[in-house]
C-alpha cells in the first residue's frame, strides 16, 4: 500500500534510502538494490540518504542484505557512516 502511494508523489520527494527500505520491507530485492546504489552516489556525493544506517549495518539481520550483489553497496554507506 505504502509503495502504491508513495509513487504518486513528485520526483525527488522521498529519497532512495527511504525507498531502498520500502522495497526491502516489501521484498522487492531487485528494487531495493537500485535504490541502495542511488542512496550510495548520493552521500559520496554530500547528501543525506535518507536513514541508511540500517541498510549498511543490517540492523534487521536480513540474510537477503548478505548476498553478494549488496555487501559492497553496503559498505560503501557504512564508511560514511559516524564510529558507534
Amino acid at each position: 500500500m505504502f509503495v502504491a502511494r508513495a509513487s504518486q508523489e513528485p520526483e525527488g520527494a522521498i529519497d532512495p534510502g527511504t525507498w531502498a527500505r520500502v522495497y526491502i520491507g516489501a521484498g522487492d530485492w531487485d528494487k531495493a538494490l537500485e535504490y541502495i546504489e542511488l542512496a550510495v552516489k548520493e552521500v559520496e556525493n554530500g547528501f543525506s540518504a535518507g536513514g541508511t544506517t540500517s541498510i549498511a549495518k543490517n540492523t534487521y539481520r536480513q540474510p537477503e542484505l548478505e548476498r553478494p550483489e549488496f555487501v559492497e553497496p553496503r559498505k560503501r554507506l557504512a564508511y560514511k557512516l559516524p564510529e558507534d
